[in-house]
């Protein structure tokens, strides 16, 4: 699903010329594909740390499982938004790509981080454990926080935009969290 939402991100690009048009596709599928399976490699490390997931995923971890499709599509969700391409300089694009994927993977792990902080359970060891509710927070968590970094890549150009409305669309979602373990506390 994460490189489908790479390619619908760069199928929007502007160029009416065919052929340069199926070879910007490829050239930008690839780049998305490769910024994807690095963001895949930090979320492993980082996310999950101290945890071999193919090993737990052959154990029938499916906690794991859960948490590696989140990570997927909400690295997918992010590659769609930064890879909407201008169609202008090559190299222009590429650098706005990757200054986009880079902040947008570092306020992903930071609220990612602050959020484990704010939860009643250790996510990470009940992931280890294999407990699927503690795998499917994480993973609607990522995709959760990846909407609100997406979407403001999309709507502005300038990067002194996006980081702000970024930060306080993730501030606003942390603050729900809070709300809403409030309430079930409450109701419990």
């Amino acid at each position: 699903m994460g490189q489908g939402l790479v390619m619908v991100g760069v199928c929007t690009c502007t160029d009416d010329d065919v052929g340069e048009h199926a070879g910007l596709l490829f050239a930008w599928t690839s780049i998305g594909c490769g910024l994807m399976l690095i963001s895949q490699y930090i979320n492993d490390k980082l996310l999950v740390r101290g945890l071999n997931n193919t090993s737990a995923l052959l154990d029938d971890n499916i906690a794991v499982g859960v948490m590696e499709a989140g990570s997927f599509i909400a690295t997918g969700v992010v590659m769609y938004s930064t890879m909407g391409g201008s169609g202008g300089d090559f190299a222009e694009d590429l650098g706005v790509t990757v200054l986009y994927w880079a902040l947008a993977q570092l306020l992903m792990l930071g609220f990612t981080v602050i959020y484990r902080f704010m939860t009643v359970f250790d996510d990470l060891e009940q992931i280890k454990k294999g407990n699927a509710a503690a795998g499917v927070s994480a993973a609607m968590t990522l995709i959760s926080l990846a909407f609100g970094i997406g979407a403001p890549i999309r709507m502005y150009t300038s990067v002194a935009v996006f980081v702000p409305v970024s930060l306080v669309g993730l501030v606003i979602l942390v603050a729900l969290r809070v709300i809403v373990d409030k309430v079930d506390a409450n109701l419990a």
